[in-house]
């Protein structure tokens, strides 16, 4: 089975989302270091995560219209 692109999309968006939700519980749990780095790394997943799981719906979306 092949799946579209904005499922592609959908699903790396929902992974960096969990990712940065692990991490960010992670470092208030202090099992990792609250470094500048890791924020960072924290805010940029889940930030892209979120604009791809959005550009995901809207292919899905414009994909479902087509058919």
């Amino acid at each position: 089975m092949r799946l579209s692109l904005g499922t592609r999309y959908l699903i790396v968006g929902i992974g960096l989302m969990v990712l940065s939700v692990v991490l960010a519980f992670m470092m208030v749990l202090q099992i990792l270091p609250s470094t500048f780095f890791l924020n960072g790394l924290t805010y940029l997943a889940s930030l892209v995560g979120l604009i791809l799981g959005v550009v995901g719906v809207a292919y899905q979306v414009q994909f479902t219209r087509r058919r």
